[in-house]
């Protein structure tokens, strides 16, 4: 009779001369005779530094994926850009167990960084800028690949500031992508200690991830805020354009002015200057943001200071920095006393004369666009236009249609800037704003209504702004909880276009384009001539042209299929008599 047997298995981990570490399995058979006791033993050892290693390997990135689903959750609670960056600072810190941490945006010109948020040892920094080239972010924009230091106070192209390095160990930096264009650089660091515990190369993987993600979030959100600051650009527009229009008092229209301007371009002081033909003087006519109220009274003759400058040579005078320019004699002593560090002086021209000058100050240097310097000159544009419009009244209405148009070019870069989002829908805003308005008047809407229904098919999509785009770029089919979302954005764009008198005549569309007319639709679930007729022409519209498209999941539809498909959806998702009209347009 044979022995019986017990098995044993175990794994453990071993260090070879050569300072490999490997696994080892270990099975084991213990065979004893019929007293129990022990006869022999059969080991296997097995090899499996493979597999412990595929294991880890899975754990780990388990863990990232973890850290980052983390960090998008967190993202998604940001409202603005500030709050983003917050949040994207706070969370790598945190994933990373760091001590301190920096968000350094890149300047669109590419020549230098500017500290928006730090953490830890560098808070007070905020704000700091420094040329491209300089610091370990050179190095990142350079090579676009992290860089990883054990001990930040020995590298020689350091940040000397406050004395802060010393204090630094270990450092990782990572770029900020969006796509493939560098946005910024995501800093995290630990203090110096004994341990000086180093970046791992999971945690730098993870770092990584995490600037990619930051990347692409931080340049959506940037063109999110571009648009509602073209919003309230716009207002700010329409609000000039009602005390031009409302009023022949320049000095209450000045006011109107420089409240707009300094309140859209973030500036502490700004005045108009206007220029008299017949003496050849420059006078001070209005200003707001100065010290003790004080609105300047000098006198200055063509050609003579800044603003006689840019009278003389009609262009815009920009002075980023007064320190690093030969102080001005007539001029100068007056920003000195106002503490001004930037200047701007852009001149008001209409009909090929030059009115006066619309000048801008700041108090701090701030980071300017081509985007801020072409709303300056918006503005200048419609100062002058206001001093204009008070000479000569009987302009006014081809002024005012000139700014009708800026408006409407306006709203066509929305609806450019939205189509190019969505590359879905490319030319969709321009093909079926054609098409509304040829059945709009083949039903005979009047004409005057017209530029309405134009405006409104341009911005039928301007709500999707509020919908995250994980919803609204997503490739397959959404859930229920996302349809939610995605079905609320005729109401953001009321919400977005109802507070500016302009557009409030052009809210039909985007308000009520979903609508449907056995009373399915949403977000109102409006039915029949409840949907305002502008609303019920753009639906057949925008179905016809989408079904049209080529989509990344489906072919285009044939003229045929399509029309079949109105045909039979007329009565209940579609007007009758819309549908009678559509069909026999030719």
């Amino acid at each position: 009779m044979r022995g019986d047997t017990s098995n044993y298995s175990n794994e453990k981990r071993y260090i070879r001369k050569d300072g490999e570490i490997i696994w080892v399995r270990v099975n084991a058979a213990f065979i004893k005779d019929e007293a129990g006791r022990p006869l022999r033993t059969v080991a296997v050892c097995e090899d499996i530094t493979d597999r412990k290693q595929a294991e880890d390997k899975i754990i780990s990135q388990n863990e990232v994926l973890k850290s980052l689903y983390s960090l998008v959750t967190s993202m998604r609670t940001a409202s603005n850009t500030d709050d983003l960056i917050t949040v994207i600072l706070s969370e790598a810190c945190r994933l990373l167990k760091t001590d301190n941490g920096t968000v350094m945006r890149l300047s669109q010109d590419r020549k230098y960084f500017t500290i928006v948020k730090a953490q830890g040892l560098w808070v007070e920094q905020v704000g700091y800028k420094f040329p491209a080239t300089e610091g370990l972010s050179s190095k990142v924009l350079q090579t676009e690949e992290p860089y990883i230091t054990d001990n930040y106070s020995t590298e020689e192209e350091e940040l000397h500031f406050l004395n802060q390095a010393d204090k630094t160990g270990p450092m990782a930096l990572v770029p900020l992508k969006a796509e493939t264009e560098i946005i910024g650089v995501l800093e995290v660091s630990r203090r110096w200690n004994e341990e000086n515990r180093l970046f791992t190369a999971a945690e730098v993987e993870l770092l990584s991830a995490t600037g990619e993600l930051a990347g692409n979030a931080l340049r959506r959100q940037f063109l999110f805020d571009s648009a509602q600051n073209r919003l309230k650009q716009l207002q700010g527009l329409h609000t000039i354009d009602k005390a031009i229009s409302g009023t022949m008092d320049l000095d209450l229209t000045f006011k109107t002015i420089l409240t707009e301007v300094t309140n859209l371009l973030n500036l502490d002081a700004a005045a108009i200057l206007r220029f008299n033909h017949k003496t050849g003087i420059i006078e001070y006519s209005a200003g707001c943001g100065f010290l003790f109220e004080k609105v300047p009274r000098l006198e200055l003759r063509r050609g003579e200071g800044y603003a006689g400058r840019a009278i003389k040579e009609q262009k815009l005078i920009e002075i980023p920095d007064l320190k690093k320019v030969e102080k001005d004699p007539v001029q100068g002593p007056l920003f000195e006393e106002q503490s001004f560090v930037t200047y701007y002086a852009v001149p008001l021209i209409t009909k090929g004369y030059v009115q006066g000058v619309l000048e801008v100050y700041q108090r701090e240097e701030q980071e300017l666009d081509h985007e801020w310097l072409d709303f300056l000159k918006t503005l200048a544009g419609q100062t002058a236009i206001a001093i204009d419009s008070a000479e000569l009244f009987q302009n006014m209405e081809r002024t005012n249609l000139e700014l009708l148009q800026a408006y409407d070019a306006t709203i066509e870069g929305w609806a450019y800037a939205l189509d190019l989002k969505d590359e879905e829908t490319e030319n969709h805003s321009q093909r079926v704003t054609e098409f509304t308005l040829n059945i709009a008047r083949k039903m005979n809407i009047k004409d005057e209504e017209l530029p309405h229904i134009r405006r409104g098919a341009l911005l039928h999509d301007i709500g999707k702004m509020g919908v995250p785009d994980s919803i609204l770029l997503k490739p397959g089919k959404l859930n229920d909880e996302e349809w939610v979302v995605m079905r609320n954005h005729p109401v953001y764009a009321h919400d977005m276009l109802a507070p500016i008198d302009y557009l409030r005549p052009a809210l039909d569309i985007p308000y009520c384009h979903h609508e449907k007319w056995d009373g399915s639709g949403y977000p109102r679930g409006l039915k029949g001539k409840q949907i305002p007729l502008p609303a019920r022409i753009f639906a057949v519209v925008d179905v016809y042209d989408a079904l049209t498209s080529d989509r990344p999941y489906r072919k285009a539809w044939s003229e045929e299929d399509t029309f079949k498909h109105i045909r039979e959806e007329s009565g209940k998702h579609f007007d009758p008599e819309v549908v009678e009209v559509f069909l026999n347009r030719t």
